[in-house]
C-alpha cells in the first residue's frame, strides 16, 4: 500500500516530468493534456461519404466513383496537427484517442451486414513505405484497422484484419508518364500472393487508411485486389483531404 511519502515522490516526479517534457495537445497547443476535449471532438464526426471529393477516386465522366469511401474528419487544422504528431513526432500517447474515434464510428458505417455463419468482413490496411514503418515502429493504417475490427466484432459484425498488401519499388517519377503518375501516385502497392485465396473469396472488403490525400494509394490498392464482381469493396479513413467541390462537378458533370 503506497505511503504518503511514496505518493508525494510520485507527484514530484510527475511534475518534474512535465517541466522537462511538457505535455501538450498537438491540435491547439493546450498544456497538460495529451489531447484536449475540443480537439478530441474534431475526430468524433459521423462517417460521411467522401469519394466524390477525392481526385483519384472520383471520375470525370458519367460513371460513378471507383469505390465508396467513408471518412470522419477533414484533414486540416487541428486534425492535421494530430496526425502529424502521432505519425512523425513520436506521440504514441495519441493512439488511444484515434482508436476510440474509430471504435465510435464502427456501428454507424452502413456496410452490408455479415451473418455469423458468413465470411467475415475483410479489413485490409494500406501499407506504409517500409522506411516509414521502420522509423515509426508501426503502420498507422494497421492500428486503425485493428481498432475497427475490434469494434465491429463487439457489435456482432464478424471482421478480420489481413495484411494483404505490401509496397513495391517503382520507377522514379522522372521516368513515369503523366498517366503512370496518375495511376500509381508516389509508390506502388501489390497483393501478397499468400493472401490471394482469402481475398478472392471474401464477400465484403474494406480498404483502411488513416488519412486519404489524393486517393492514389487506395486506387492502386483496389486494382491489386483479386475480388469477384459480387464483392462489396469500400474504403474507410479517419481523415481525408477534400476538394472544395465534388470532382465531377469541377469537370462539368453534375451527376
Amino acid at each position: 500500500m503506497p505511503t504518503e511519502t511514496s505518493r508525494l515522490t510520485h507527484r514530484i516526479g510527475a511534475e518534474l516530468g512535465r517541466l522537462l517534457i511538457p505535455q501538450y495537445c498537438p491540435g491547439c497547443g493546450a498544456l497538460d493534456t495529451s489531447l484536449c476535449p475540443i480537439c478530441t471532438r474534431t475526430l468524433h464526426q459521423p462517417p460521411t461519404r467522401v469519394e466524390h471529393h477525392i481526385p483519384r477516386l472520383a471520375r470525370i465522366d458519367n460513371h460513378p466513383p471507383i469505390l465508396p469511401v467513408w471518412a470522419l474528419s477533414p484533414y486540416d487544422g487541428p486534425v492535421r496537427h494530430i496526425f502529424t504528431a502521432w505519425k512523425d513526432h513520436g506521440r504514441g500517447d495519441l493512439t488511444q484517442a484515434l482508436t476510440h474515434a474509430t471504435a465510435a464510428a464502427a456501428p454507424h458505417l452502413p456496410w452490408p451486414t455479415t451473418p455469423h455463419h458468413a465470411r467475415p468482413t475483410l479489413l485490409i490496411p494500406l501499407p506504409s513505405r517500409r522506411a516509414a514503418t521502420r522509423t515509426r515502429g508501426f503502420t498507422p493504417a494497421t492500428v486503425i484497422a485493428d481498432a475497427l475490427a475490434t469494434a465491429l466484432i463487439a457489435h456482432h459484425h464478424p471482421a478480420t484484419v489481413i495484411n494483404a498488401l505490401t509496397t513495391r519499388r517503382i520507377s522514379t517519377q522522372k521516368t513515369l508518364t503523366a498517366r503512370d503518375r496518375w495511376d500509381t501516385g508516389s509508390g506502388g502497392v501489390t497483393l501478397r500472393s499468400r493472401t490471394h485465396a482469402q481475398v478472392s473469396n471474401a464477400t465484403t472488403v474494406i480498404l483502411v487508411d488513416d488519412v486519404i490525400t489524393t486517393g492514389a494509394s487506395m486506387r492502386h490498392a483496389l486494382t491489386s485486389l483479386p475480388t469477384t464482381p459480387g464483392t462489396f469493396v469500400a474504403g474507410f479513413a479517419l481523415a481525408v483531404t477534400l476538394t472544395a467541390k465534388p470532382v465531377n462537378k469541377l469537370h462539368g458533370n453534375t451527376r
